[in-house]
């Protein structure tokens, strides 16, 4: 089962029983009677607890970036936070145990009858039960991760059973508990993910950045000549055609340092504009706003004229609700502070973490605090970390030597080299996936990629010092 179908029917037994427990019927929205509330009870127990105890293997085995940038699944849940999640769908299962006792209920009865919930619920309770201890940093037996190995290998090879063991696993080496030769087993009976060529990849983002560049740019010119000679068959549409494409385009021209289609792009988005208002072709006033009027109150070309306290606002507004990035990108880069907010939740989080304008968007901004950088323009501790964040996860941080990279409120290094976590007392680990780990302390944090062997340190103070004692000797010289 996968993510999205967990979330959907948890939420629909959420709502299922709210209705059980208050004796009204699941299905004609009436009070029942007590015997009828016991019927529908005992008839419903199944699915709830099937739907429950996949909510709790979901989100144990969930990353919190999936469920992060599922916005529909964020909507539907009211909350990314995977430690909420877990804690609320274990306390559902709790709650139907301790009520079904009282209405002398015996589930283990009942479930009899249905194997494969039953064995779904064993390892929902668990996960519970071993999620309480992480919660607390208790130590886990190994009687219980053995457990729970032998419930899930009695399952399907689903992936999210597999993503269960691997995060019990990251959990037990971040904290130097044992990790019992029975887990290791377990995970070795699934079909292992095919070995990414992280270069590779790499290298194909960046090819499909200058093709999408390329094409989107190409298109709206090929528009443009068709307004401007007075040849489209609908000028408002093929305008607005024109604006969404130049959009697209300057988001990747701009990452590949394509500067050049970039101007062209800003003289075409002001050519567009003014045929449009010439030729009356704003229906109304807001129309006009919604649609072109981030080019009456900035000029791209010189964000700098901007009236920074009553129009910061406004600009961003209209930004999110355009949805596009490609103006943002324009004038953030002449720009030493964005002061509502940082660029990623500034623009609404419109994009899915393999959707390469977010990519294109990340590289931009490193671009961007480099450029900022050389005028003598710091950025925010917050905002370079961050920004690396993204570069490291999405595959964009390829570094060729050590950077230093100096920030208002201390400094980042990017860095090439193997760490030794016995340079790194004090400091607790957070893997994030199968490459990606992280290192948190008191006001530092690292993001390493244990594949391509490089990364991150983001402090205050000590960061030089951190960084050469976190490094394997044969890498410091």
């Amino acid at each position: 089962m996968n993510l999205p179908s967990i979330v959907l029917n948890y939420v629909s037994a959420k709502g299922i029983w709210n209705d059980v427990k208050s004796g009204i019927s699941v299905t004609r929205k009436k009070p029942l009677s007590q015997e009828e509330a016991l019927k529908q009870l005992k008839e419903r127990l199944p699915q709830l607890l099937f739907n429950f105890s996949w909510g709790v293997i979901g989100f144990f085995g969930s990353d919190e970036l999936t469920l992060r940038n599922e916005l529909g699944l964020v909507i539907s849940l009211g909350t990314s936070d995977r430690k909420i999640l877990l804690r609320e769908a274990c306390s559902y299962i709790e709650e139907i145990l301790n009520y079904s006792k009282i209405q002398n209920v015996d589930i283990l009865d009942i479930l009899k009858n249905h194997p494969d919930v039953y064995n779904k619920f064993k390892i929902a309770r668990t996960l519970c039960c071993l999620y309480s201890k992480i919660s607390n940093d208790s130590p886990i037996s190994k009687e219980e991760v053995v457990e729970l190995c032998n419930l899930i290998l009695m399952e399907a090879r689903e992936d999210i059973f597999y993503q269960v063991l691997v995060r019990l696993k990251e959990y037990l080496e971040s904290h130097n508990f044992e990790v019992p030769e029975e887990l290791i087993k377990a995970l070795e009976r699934f079909s292992k993910p095919k070995e990414i060529d992280y270069w590779e990849e790499y290298q194909k983002t960046l090819k499909e950045f200058e093709e999408k560049g390329e094409k989107f740019h190409e298109k709206a010119k090929r528009e443009w000549e068709l307004v401007k000679n007075g040849k489209a068959e609908d000028p408002v549409g093929s305008i607005q055609d024109i604006i969404w494409n130049l959009s697209e385009a300057v988001v990747y021209n701009f990452a590949m340092r394509k500067f050049k289609p970039v101007k062209e792009a800003y003289e075409i988005f002001l050519k567009a504009y003014e045929f449009a208002k010439e030729n009356n072709l704003f229906k109304t006033k807001l129309s006009e706003d919604i649609w072109l009027g981030k080019l009456k109150r900035v000029n791209l070309k010189w964000g700098n004229d901007i009236r920074w306290y009553e129009d910061y606002r406004v600009i961003s507004n209209r930004i999110i609700r355009l949805t596009r990035i490609a103006e943002f990108m324009m004038w953030k880069r002449r720009i030493p502070e964005f002061l509502y907010a940082n660029p990623y939740i500034n623009l609404g989080r419109d994009y899915e973490h393999n959707d390469p304008p977010l990519w294109a968007l990340t590289k931009a901004l490193m671009m961007i605090l480099d450029h900022n950088r050389s005028k003598g323009t710091l950025s925010t501790l917050e905002l370079q970390e961050e920004v690396l964040d993204y570069a490291l996860r999405l595959n964009l941080l390829w570094p060729e030597d050590v950077k230093v990279l100096e920030c208002k409120d201390g400094k980042c290094i990017v860095f090439r080299g193997e760490i030794s976590e016995d340079g790194l007392q004090g400091f607790k680990k957070y893997p994030f996936d199968a490459d990606v780990v992280f290192y948190r302390g008191k006001d530092t944090v690292i993001g390493y990629s244990r594949m391509r062997k490089l990364g991150y340190v983001c402090g205050k103070d000590g960061v030089d010092e951190l960084i050469r004692e976190a490094l394997r000797p044969h890498e410091k010289a």
